[in-house]
């Protein structure tokens, strides 16, 4: 996802913040504040569950109570 071409720069401009913030979130994660924005940028080929498999249940509870009734 983030090697696709010029999409760090994307998420550069759309949370204002710098490329180089962007290229760190490969390494340290992308953090909470932007994560369902990313899922857009990427067209939810990756979901806030797989920015955040650890914890995504407790800090999105909707998505878990979605999951649950499909």
């Amino acid at each position: 996802m983030f090697d696709q071409h010029g999409f760090q720069a994307r998420l550069a401009r759309r949370f204002n913040v710098s490329r180089q913030t962007v290229n760190g979130w490969r390494a340290d994660g992308i953090p909470v504040p932007y994560c369902a924005g990313v899922e857009e940028e990427c067209d939810r080929e990756f979901t806030r569950r797989d920015f955040r498999p650890s914890d995504w249940e407790v800090i999105w509870p909707e998505l878990a109570n979605h999951a649950a009734k499909v």
